[in-house]
């Protein structure tokens, strides 16, 4: 489940300001810009299969700052967003700061805490302690949060802004950033569930980035484009232990293609569909604590399809 409300948050952190940026480009909308603060509203509903639900809601408070009659700075702005994210098993608030000093570059940092219950085998938030080879889950129940701060920056480019055109919006953006993700009140090397994940979370930092390249068009089919993420974890390997003998240095990747329908006017779904890497394991048993497992070095990784989704998001302006 980890992997989707990742996505999903950087998905309203990042990527849904990028399908609204032909909105910000009309005639009068830089001057109206200078003048006055942005108030937005996002509230977003994801459903996927394998079964998965998350809902969110961010308001934005997007303040003109260092704005000049230049094509590349005239949008100039810094952007500050506070929201709060649910699912059947979690909630997390989140407080972000993005800040764009030139057209194709943003700068930002995000903060997050949030708990969780646990509903059957379901744990929003668990301990995944080493039992005689096998994972044994400790169900937490509100009683630990995890907290997370991440800081990075994107690079954006649309091919419109240089050819004006309906039809001449061929986008690209990357984001590089890094990610700090902890529980509070355990060890380094104590392993936690979040959000029903497969429990191979440890304190400490991540690099990530994502990459999307697509076409924005004008019509009810307004975007295809495909996105690609990419996890490193550089955790430190537990006490007598070696985690390179579990893969857990290894780059890993989520990727597939994503389709937005403009229903109207700030009202949006968009549909997905995911591939993803996973390590390959000499000899892997159901329920093997992961720290366990041997990595096949001669395969390293494979492809499975990961889910399929459906995004609802929606704006408003205030």
């Amino acid at each position: 489940m980890k992997k989707l409300f990742i996505g999903i948050a950087l998905f309203s952190f990042f990527f849904l300001p990028l399908t609204a940026h032909e909105e910000d480009h009309k005639p009068g909308s830089s001057e109206q810009s200078k003048k006055k603060i942005a108030y937005t509203t996002t509230i977003n509903t994801v459903v996927t299969w394998p079964p998965q639900a998350l809902a969110g809601v961010t308001q934005s408070f997007k303040v003109p700052l260092m704005q000049f009659d230049n094509p590349l700075t005239k949008d100039n702005n810094i952007n500050f967003k506070v929201g709060a994210e649910l699912s059947p098993i979690s909630f997390e608030g989140k407080f972000g700061i993005v800040w764009t000093p030139i057209a194709f570059l943003e700068l930002y940092t995000e903060s997050r805490i949030g708990s969780g219950w646990s509903i059957k085998n379901l744990h929003g938030i668990a301990l995944n302690e080493h039992n005689a080879g096998k994972s044994k889950y400790i169900p937490l129940n509100f009683a630990k949060a995890i907290y997370s701060f991440s800081f990075g920056g994107a690079f954006q480019f649309d091919i419109g802004a240089v050819i004006p055109n309906d039809w001449t919006h061929v986008i690209f953006r990357t984001d590089q950033y890094a990610l700090y993700r902890a529980m509070s009140g355990v060890k380094s090397d104590t392993s936690w569930v979040f959000q029903a994940d497969s429990g191979t979370n440890r304190n400490g930092w991540k690099y990530m980035s994502s990459y999307i390249a697509g076409y924005k068009m004008p019509i009810f089919l307004d975007l295809i484009a495909m996105k690609i993420d990419v996890e490193k974890k550089l955790f430190n390997s537990p006490k007598g232990f070696n985690n390179k003998k579990w893969g857990e240095d290894l780059f890993l990747t989520t990727f597939g293609p994503i389709i937005n329908f403009n229903i109207k006017k700030d009202y949006n779904i968009m549909l997905l569909a995911q591939w993803y890497t996973y390590p390959v394991y000499k000899n892997e048993a159901k329920d093997d604590f992961y720290q366990m497992k041997v990595l096949d070095t001669d395969k390293k990784t494979q492809v499975k399809f990961y889910q399929v989704g459906i995004v609802f998001y929606m704006n408003i302006h205030r």
